[in-house]
């Protein structure tokens, strides 16, 4: 299902799915996403529970080639690739970005729910020369939630560009979208968590 609202377009949909229906030809300025980590089978349980969809099996390290496939693929030369993932996964997720020819600029420790859940925001691109500053880092380190997006994106996204996120969930990489004047590109498995984000785009156009 492909739904256009306003400047922004999104796809309920498999992630192994064809994404040319979303995308197209269009080159997206920047990719930020918080991809499942680990545990797929719970997505997977949730999908069924909200949706009634059929449950598939999905390989982690099959999920993350293809989710570095998609970040490679629809995104500028230029554009900043932003993933925040669990830090126990962490280190797999790297191999494989840069398996896909991505050059890691940044690892920085966020926060997620508490400070026994320690996650990280990894910042890939594909040239190498983002040149984040240690005041960038600092102002990233240690953030939660709505906040880490913001302080993580501040210096990169600007009016009139567009951002994607294809596991983009409830819809809080197209709050951003909606709150700075951009575009916003956006897959998701679970067609009950993209209605959220098709709440969120509706209102604001």
């Amino acid at each position: 299902m492909i739904k256009e609202i306003g400047r922004h377009k999104v796809r309920c949909g498999d992630i192994f799915d064809n994404l040319d229906e979303l995308y197209g030809d269009k080159k997206i300025d920047i990719f930020y996403s918080d991809p499942p980590w680990g545990n797929l089978e719970f997505w997977q349980t949730l999908n069924n529970k909200m949706t009634g969809a059929e449950k598939k099996k999905t390989d982690l390290l099959k999920f993350l080639q293809r989710f570095f496939d998609v970040a490679v693929k629809y995104t500028k030369d230029d554009a900043p690739i932003f993933v925040e993932y669990g830090i126990k996964w962490n280190q797999q997720l790297v191999e494989i970005a840069m398996c896909h020819g991505l050059k890691q600029e940044a690892q920085i420790e966020m926060m997620y729910g508490s400070p026994a859940r320690p996650m990280i925001l990894n910042v890939f691109s594909k040239t190498g020369n983002l040149n984040l500053t240690f005041d960038y880092r600092q102002k990233v380190y240690h953030t939660k939630g709505y906040k880490s997006l913001l302080e993580a994106l501040e210096p990169f996204a600007k009016e009139g560009m567009t951002i994607t996120d294809p596991c983009c969930g409830l819809g809080y990489t197209a709050r951003y979208a909606i709150e700075h004047g951009l575009s916003f590109y956006g897959n998701e498995l679970n067609q009950g968590r993209l209605d959220r984000t098709i709440e969120k785009l509706e209102k604001s156009v």
